[in-house]
């Protein structure tokens, strides 16, 4: 367990129940229910000067956190390590290698007003995005790396742009990975949901035929279309638009689209197509598959991605 700042409401762990009442909803009104500041807690920090402490901290300009990557970590359990040298006692702290930032009591209440999960999205956005700046960061991590698997430090550094470090420990007898283990075998397709993105003006015909090769596969075909209501042409119903579709619940795309006549692909379409390949997902088409893979910057012979525009269903 951990805060952003080196103080705590209380010294006394038997305090920890008052500290708990004091936060909570007033009994005649349930109010507050998504903060703590009222009569009740202002009564606990009038009483505690341990509390008072504590609350100059979380009111002053570094309160309030710009986000999870941008906030300091104090720990608040101490630990007994244990080395040859003997014992010692541990507190650990972590420092933003990005700095610690924090917004003006305005910004938060507008921000989260807007989007309640805006920290949660900032951290899986830099995740996803790979935003990590800092050179020492890289380089640790390609150390320890280093020390596990040599083959997969070479790739890493190649793409990071940095020299291949050397290992530090001899290499140990380890148990294949499980998630390694499964390349390059074969799995059941049964119960895998398969999205056929239907383009405007691309003949109804094809896209049931393949619907239905996939349906006698035991997969799940889900027909993605412009619009909602009935395929275009047909009485068959559109289980997704353009608009709600979205990679994640999908384990492959077939792009089932037309040639765009010259206006280009739908960006839509291009977005899902991005997605789907940055996330591994099998990817398949016919007719203007080639353009929309173009547009989202996916090449065609990649991994997992098979295309032809004479493909007949």
């Amino acid at each position: 367990m951990g805060n952003n700042i080196p103080v705590f409401f209380i010294q006394d762990a038997s305090k920890f129940p008052d500290m708990v009442h004091a936060a909570k909803p007033h009994p005649g009104r349930e109010i507050p229910q998504a903060q703590s500041v009222h009569d009740t807690f202002w009564d606990f920090v009038s009483l505690h000067t341990e509390a008072q402490t504590h609350t100059l901290w979380f009111m002053a300009d570094r309160g309030i956190p710009r986000s999870f990557r941008m906030m300091e970590g104090f720990g608040v359990h101490t630990f007994r390590l244990i080395n040859h040298q003997g014992k010692s006692l541990t507190k650990f702290r972590w420092k933003p290698a990005q700095g610690a930032h924090s917004p003006v009591w305005e910004e938060p209440q507008i921000l989260n007003g807007m989007d309640p999960d805006c920290h949660r999205r900032d951290r899986a956005d830099a995740i996803e995005s790979g935003k990590c700046y800092e050179q020492s960061i890289r380089e640790r991590q390609l150390a320890a790396l280093s020390n596990i698997d040599g083959e997969l430090c070479q790739l890493v550094a190649a793409e990071l742009g940095l020299a291949v470090p050397a290992a530090t420990e001899p290499p140990t007898e380890r148990a294949p990975s499980p998630a390694v283990s499964q390349l390059g075998r074969s799995w059941p397709v049964a119960g895998r949901v398969i999205g056929i993105v239907a383009g405007a003006g691309r003949d109804p015909e094809q896209v049931l035929q393949a619907r239905d090769a996939i349906t006698a596969a035991g997969m799940l075909a889900l027909i993605v279309a412009p619009v909602g209501g009935k395929l275009a042409g047909t009485d068959q119903p559109v289980q997704r638009t353009y608009a709600t579709a979205r990679s994640v619940e999908f384990d492959a795309v077939v792009l089932a689209t037309s040639d765009d006549g010259g206006v280009g692909p739908d960006p839509r379409v291009v977005v899902l197509a991005e997605e789907a390949f940055r996330h591994a997902k099998a990817i398949g088409g016919w007719g203007g598959a080639g353009t929309v893979l173009e547009a989202a910057g996916v090449d065609a012979p990649a991994p997992g991605v098979c295309t032809d525009s004479r493909r007949k269903w």
